[in-house]
C-alpha cells in the first residue's frame, strides 16, 4: 500500500528520461574532452 503512494508521486517516464540526458550528456562530454586532452599532453 505504502509503494502504491509513493508511485503515484513519482514523475511520469518521460520526464526521468529527461532528466537522466540532462545529466549524462554533459558528465560525457567533460570525460572525453579530459580523455582528448590527455592525449595531447602526452604526446
Amino acid at each position: 500500500m505504502m509503494w502504491r503512494t509513493l508511485v503515484a508521486y513519482l514523475p511520469g517516464w518521460e520526464v526521468l528520461l529527461q532528466a537522466a540526458i540532462v545529466f549524462l550528456v554533459p558528465y560525457v562530454l567533460s570525460s572525453c574532452y579530459g580523455r582528448i586532452s590527455k592525449q595531447g599532453r602526452d604526446r
